[in-house]
């Protein structure tokens, strides 16, 4: 008795909003939805006479109970039966009345619209996916049902059939509001196309120029990213291939697809899990090979709704695990995943509202449908910041490594290497300019019987004390450097040959006086000096070849002394 009840309440409810016509006058450009009512066909198709009666007599025909639509855009999940969906439209007017009919979907295969007047139909338009281009009324990527109202009452009746999600915003538009929609439409595109087609050349550069491979993966991503939204918003449709109903048809799902597993393969390029996570990396593969494998075998069997819940679960578990990479990888300390996680949660927000408004379990309209779009761009500024990072931490590390290379890993000193690429940028500056240049050449004496007697621990304890102690008596621009084995040397710019001489004996004197100790004993050391000044000389390897002449001669002194160019200029002073 209660189910009685309620399902003639239900009919009476209906009934009544069926009797209620819309005036077309009082539409604005807000979807219709609210202002509709449908139903969903069983297993047999319904034809629009059979279906309008379902609307117009709902009372007398039970199997067919007219629904209310609850909100502006009208969604259904994948897989859904054909609805048809109806609509009363009355012109107060004495004259017709053009509108526009804009369902703001591209992915339909069938549309077939229907218009009553006097319970008889007058018109009838077929449009969708299924159906080339060049059948369409207006020259749109969405479908567009131009229509002269005329005074009176017109119903409107539309069949929907497709595998895909019904998913549809509904418009009554006139001219200059189908004008409006439609340039606000190329202008948010455009600025979306050019944003992300600039990031991909710009990437495509940087790979070009730096070889690095992840700028190359990215701009592959970028190119799927633009690919899919091309595809399932109609521009491919309507501008690369018009008459390929085919391809229409698996373009959406096989490119969504497509975009995802890019977007994997970056991330493990980026965030190098083949060193840093080889299982996790291995497994990332074998899901990518999995969702290809199935979905390939179901094009192979014609099933389109399997192809499309394939492509769509594999978008719902892609965010997650990217979001789930980037906190991986920052925990573990890579500094750039930092961005990548912050984009990829942007990217996920984005792709999660998009799939449930697809999937009909929230509610469809502008910002849900292109919140996947709105994403991807923050998503790609982002991976954009985020290799920039890559490439600030690659020059730096480049600089310390370049630094480390210079330098004596034991002494801290410049090498020789050190020592060219510091003085070649300054040293035709000296003899531009006449200035003096000495250089100073030490060796440390008996240093090979030291290392016998006392082993390598003390004499590697005897250069770093000398090294130090060469430091602290170094000026700003001096250059310190282990010239090879026991030899350090000293360029000393803007220093005349008394004055280098006079730093050599108190570098001498420190070091005869410092004290090295090894178990019970104490050991001290001398060093010998060789000191010259760039006169006749034209080159750095010609100054240290005469200071090294001026060492030869203080070791042939009697070692533990300063020799310079003129020994005049330095006595054989011995601690």
């Amino acid at each position: 008795m209660t189910i009685r009840l309620c399902t003639f309440c239900m009919l009476m409810w209906c009934t009544s909003l069926l009797a209620t016509d819309t005036d077309l006058a009082s539409i604005d450009d807000s979807a219709i939805g609210k202002l509709m009512v449908y139903i969903q066909e069983s297993d047999a198709e319904l034809s629009a006479t059979e279906a309008f009666k379902a609307f117009t007599q709902s009372q007398n025909n039970s199997s067919y109970i007219p629904q209310v639509i609850n909100s502006s855009a009208i969604s259904f999940g994948i897989g859904t039966k054909p609805i048809w969906l109806f609509i009363s439209l009355h012109n107060s007017s004495n004259t017709p009345l053009k509108r526009n009919i804009l369902v703001d979907n591209i992915w339909v295969d069938k549309l077939d619209f229907y218009f009553f007047k006097d319970s008889t139909i007058t018109s009838r338009y077929q449009l969708g996916d299924a159906y080339p281009f060049k059948q369409r009324l207006v020259d749109s990527r969405l479908f567009v049902v131009p229509f002269e109202f005329p005074p009176g009452t017109t119903q409107v009746l539309i069949r929907v059939s497709t595998p895909d999600s019904i998913s549809l915003p509904i418009y009554l538009l006139s001219d200059q509001q189908l004008t409006a929609k439609t340039e606000y439409h190329a202008y948010s595109y455009g600025l979306l196309y050019g944003a992300i087609t600039a990031l991909l050349i710009y990437n495509l550069i940087l790979f070009f120029s730096l070889k690095d491979r992840r700028y190359l993966y990215y701009s592959v991503f970028l190119s799927f990213f633009l690919a899919m939204n091309f595809a399932y918003t109609g521009h491919g449709f309507r501008w690369l291939w018009p008459n390929n109903t085919t391809w229409q048809m698996w373009c959406g799902s096989s490119l969504i697809l497509l975009f995802n597993i890019s977007g994997l393969a970056f991330a493990r390029q980026f965030l190098e899990l083949k060193q840093h996570f080889p299982r996790l990396n291995r497994a990332i593969l074998y899901l990518a090979v999995v969702a290809l494998s199935l979905f390939t075998l179901t094009v192979l069997a014609s099933s389109n709704i399997t192809a499309l819940f394939i492509a769509m679960s594999f978008t719902l578990l892609y965010p997650i695990i990217m979001v789930s990479l980037g906190l991986l990888s920052l925990k573990f300390g890579y500094q750039a995943a930092y961005y990548f996680l912050i984009g990829s949660i942007s990217a996920a927000i984005g792709t999660f509202i998009t799939a449930l408004s697809v999937w009909g379990l929230i509610p469809f309209n502008e910002f849900t449908f292109r919140a996947v779009e709105i994403g991807m761009l923050l998503d790609a500024v982002l991976l954009a910041l985020a290799l920039a990072e890559l490439v600030r931490e690659s020059k730096l590390k480049k600089s310390v490594a370049e630094s480390i290379a210079l330098l004596d890993p034991l002494t801290g000193l410049y090498n020789r290497r050190g020592l060219y690429k510091k003085i070649a940028p300054i040293w035709d500056d000296f003899l531009a300019r006449n200035q003096s240049v000495s250089a100073i050449l030490l060796d440390i004496d008996k240093f090979k019987l030291l290392n016998d007697k006392y082993g390598h621990f003390l004499g590697d304890k005897v250069l770093e004390k000398i090294s130090f102690i060469i430091k602290e008596n170094a000026r700003v621009a001096d250059i310190a450097v282990r010239w090879g084995g026991e030899e350090l040397l000293v360029v000393l710019p803007n220093t005349n040959i008394s004055n280098a001489v006079s730093i050599a004996q108190r570098i001498r004197k420190q070091i005869s006086q410092t004290e090295f100790e090894l178990a019970d004993n104490k050991v001290i050391v001398t060093a010998s000096f060789g000191v010259a000044e760039l006169l006749h000389e034209t080159s750095v390897d010609e100054l240290i070849k005469a200071a090294d002449v001026q060492l030869y001669c203080a070791k042939n002194a009697g070692r533990n002394t300063v020799y310079a160019k003129h020994n005049t200029l330095a006595e054989n002073q011995q601690a």
